[in-house]
């Protein structure tokens, strides 16, 4: 009677994508400060963070907005605090 266990299969899943946002100097507050008043106007901004649970303790100061599957939908940039929501791109960058 054999007691090893069976072999250990490794599935190769193919070449991880790239991620093509890199982190930069520039400020969330300084890019959001260049935008049109029309360009702010939009329905609403949508942020995907994936990870939404990693942002749970941000998202409860950052003001005004909803959730859903990953994203973060912000109606109006006057209704959320950008400090945080800076800190919430910066850790999602990362």
């Amino acid at each position: 009677m054999n007691n090893n266990p069976p072999p250990l299969k490794i599935y190769y899943m193919g070449k991880l994508a790239e991620i093509k946002t890199k982190p930069t100097s520039f400020s969330v507050a300084d890019f959001i400060d260049s935008l049109s008043d029309e360009q702010k106007r939009k329905d609403n901004l949508s942020l995907h963070l994936i990870d939404m649970q990693r942002h749970a303790d941000a998202l409860k100061k950052l003001g005004k907005h909803k959730t859903g599957d990953g994203c973060l939908y912000i109606n109006n940039l006057e209704d959320v605090d950008i400090k945080v929501l800076e800190k919430i791109i910066i850790a999602a960058a990362k």
